[in-house]
């Protein structure tokens, strides 16, 4: 069956149905329309190139996650400036998995780790997995769900952590109308809902919110990073038709910080080129280079707004395309090392 315009955004939608109103920013990705993932997709063996260490590779061996498949991924982080330790994070992984058999497998992976089946009403298909004084919990709902949550800081014992779960568990049932007419306001039916009932058609995924002041400072140059005034809300649509593409929408404090982020954004793509010239051994400058290149030349400034508009275009299927991003990160572990530069040529004589 062919597509439907719509179907992705109401899946992304009812990804997004079991986080709390007060989410600062949150994401949902759906494969489903573009194959979804299995351990051996080629994105999900990039994933764990850039993520896992060989050594921890044997955790992620195919016979582990046999038939299992992922067809969505959502988060969401509540962001407290004032008490970062109230922060949380919370992750729901949707497709479909045998749950005895990743149950043993995550226990096996967590030796920490202990397991327990629900006993609440409404959630009795369900096992919860907490590690002692640790985060993050976890909870395999059915055979179609796996999320994962907790506190951004690591107080207090693992019924902390488990907080978050329960928090999860229950806008689930309010998602579902398992417990009556009564309503409690999701993410979905809060400041948000107008623009994630307006998403493109053939969406495949969306980003939206304020962004953490983690990674904002990452990219203010008061911390190193290359902008000079960091956007505060973000919107990142991603569509599959006609071809793959990345929407980006930044809001800029003021309208005068337009030029400025204009300016850094050249300034970074010259600092990439630099990168790819200094460095051809490290293929991530080259992909770094090759995107910058390609917002440079598709950045627009929204008249009359303090807010630019950017974009990705991809000739490839979306797993290709994600697979191109993450080598534009360059290596996150050991199992990324890359090879050294040559050593500069020797002088006459020597």
């Amino acid at each position: 069956m062919m597509p439907q315009p719509k179907q992705g955004e109401q899946r992304l939608i009812e990804g997004l149905q079991w986080f709390p109103r007060e989410s600062t920013f949150f994401g949902a990705f759906d494969f489903q329309s573009a194959g979804s993932l299995s351990i051996d997709s080629p994105f999900v063996v990039k994933l764990l190139e850039k993520l896992v260490p060989p050594a921890d590779r044997g955790n992620f061996a195919a016979d582990k996650f046999a038939g299992a498949r992922i067809d969505r991924v959502s988060f969401a982080y509540v962001e407290q400036p004032q008490r970062p330790a109230e922060s949380r994070i919370y992750i729901r992984l949707s497709g479909n998995f045998n749950r005895t058999r990743l149950t043993r497998t995550l226990l096996a992976c967590l030796p920490e780790a202990t397991s327990r089946e629900s006993s609440t009403v409404g959630h009795e298909n369900a096992t919860y997995l907490t590690m002692a004084k640790q985060a993050p919990a976890f909870a395999l709902v059915g055979d179609r769900d796996i999320l994962i949550g907790g506190f951004e800081k690591n107080l207090g014992n693992e019924k902390r952590h488990q907080q978050v779960i329960d928090e999860m568990m229950e806008l689930r049932l309010y998602s579902t109308g398992s417990v009556g007419p009564v309503v409690k306001p999701n993410l979905t039916v809060g400041s948000y809902e107008k623009d994630l009932r307006s998403l493109p058609d053939y969406a495949f995924a969306v980003i939206m919110g304020d962004l953490p002041a983690s990674i904002y400072d990452s990219l203010s140059t008061s911390k190193g990073g290359p902008f000079r005034t960091p956007p505060r809300f973000v919107r990142v649509t991603g569509t599959h038709r006609p071809a793959t593409r990345l929407s980006l929408q930044f809001r800029l404090p003021t309208a005068g910080d337009v030029p400025n982020f204009g300016d850094d954004l050249v300034a970074l793509k010259n600092k990439c080129l630099n990168d790819a010239k200094t460095h051809p051994n490290e293929p991530h400058h080259t992909f770094r280079l090759a995107l910058t290149e390609r917002l440079v030349n598709n950045f627009e400034a929204i008249k009359g707004e303090a807010s630019v508009r950017l974009g990705l275009d991809w000739s490839k299927g979306l797993q290709e395309s994600l697979i191109e991003l993450f080598e534009a990160v360059g290596p996150l572990s050991e199992s990324g090392a890359r090879p050294a530069d040559p050593p500069p040529k020797p002088k006459n004589g020597t």
